[in-house]
């Protein structure tokens, strides 16, 4: 396990090999897809992106705004206590829903915590069953 201020947080580039290698897990604020791949160096990283669309969040920017914030540092509280693999890039894209609006900060922060681990669980298994 790794230290998670070693893990360099940056943005999501390549969308397209990012959807097609990517698992998800839905929970009733967000989408979670999580993508993970080898690397030859012990540290890895960690890449992150927020999705708040018109269509599925709310017409007004202000709001979409507020539900990107709310994840993002939701995402970020987690990042704290979490521990990571070794060696192992690691991309995350929540696409957030209506829903994540009126969410209590504790059901969002379980919410997060829920997501990451069971698509953490689910991912590194894939990615040892490869090998």
């Amino acid at each position: 396990m790794i230290i998670p201020s070693f893990y360099p947080v940056s943005k999501i580039t390549n969308f397209a090999e990012f959807y097609s290698n990517a698992s998800k897990y839905r929970t009733t604020y967000f989408l979670t897809y999580m993508s993970f791949k080898k690397t030859e160096d012990e540290k890895g990283s960690l890449n992150f992106a927020v999705v708040t669309s018109k269509k599925g969040v709310h017409k007004r920017a202000v709001k979409r705004n507020r539900a990107r914030r709310r994840l993002k540092y939701a995402f970020m509280h987690y990042i704290k206590t979490a521990h990571f693999p070794l060696g192992i890039d690691i991309q995350v894209l929540f696409m957030a829903n209506r829903s994540v609006l009126e969410a209590t900060w504790e059901d969002l922060l379980a919410a997060v915590q829920n997501a990451m681990q069971k698509v953490l669980s689910r991912g590194c298994s894939n990615l040892e069953a490869k090998q």
